[in-house]
């Protein structure tokens, strides 16, 4: 793609995974050319390439439609990310250093202010990048790279639920996901330093099911 291309693809997809634009919402092109002040030729250019990922239809006469959430394919997704995890983070505990130690804490840290701030788009970022640098400890390109498939195709999923129940949740609804959210990556981060095979694949499995009740 052009850059211009490129640039109105990455904003559009990202306003879609980080469900900015929600699943079901009818948008008109020149919506869309006004918010980036682009032409129309490189928004449809880029438009045409998210419809052939399927994130969004474009209905003749109507506007472009983003595309629902379904159920179904967020589950079999977290099913895949759960065998797939587990196996980074056993390979995570042969390689990981007092140097990733201290790059974990810091990144728990951010995870940690964004769940007092109640961040839905904080705590999904933070938690990424968690997971993903537990993969790069992990050392095995192939892994990594298909982990960001994964996480590419259910971070819109993951993204609507939890700010669903963080912004329009109960309280004890709201506590309870944080508290989960807290405790599993905590518990991440232990089974680490105790290089603990087992703990860290429960740890991993208790993660990826927190929202699970809700799905």
């Amino acid at each position: 793609m052009k850059t211009s291309s490129k640039i109105a693809y990455d904003y559009i997809k990202n306003k879609i995974l980080y469900c900015e634009y929600q699943p079901g919402q009818l948008l008109s092109e020149k919506e869309i050319v006004d918010e980036l002040n682009m032409s129309r030729t490189p928004v449809r250019q880029a438009l045409n390439m998210l419809a052939g990922e399927s994130l969004i239809r474009i209905i003749s006469n109507k506007g472009i439609q983003i595309s629902n959430i379904s159920e179904k394919k967020v589950k079999e997704v977290r099913e895949l990310r759960i065998i797939l995890e587990k196996l980074i983070i056993e390979k995570a505990v042969d390689n990981i250093s007092e140097k990733d130690f201290e790059v974990l804490d810091n990144l728990h840290q951010k995870l940690y202010e964004d769940l007092e701030r109640s961040d839905p788009l904080g705590i999904f970022k933070a938690g990424n990048s968690i997971h993903l640098f537990i993969s790069e400890i992990a050392d095995n390109e192939t892994l990594t790279n298909m982990l960001k498939i994964l996480r590419n195709d259910s971070s819109r999923g993951y993204m609507y639920y939890l700010k669903n129940k963080l912004e329009r949740g109960n309280d004890q609804q709201k506590r309870v996901i944080k508290e989960k959210l807290r405790e599993s990556h905590e518990d991440i981060l232990h089974a680490l330093r105790e290089r603990d095979k087992e703990k860290a694949r429960a740890a991993i499995d208790r993660d990826l099911n927190v929202l699970s009740d809700y799905i």
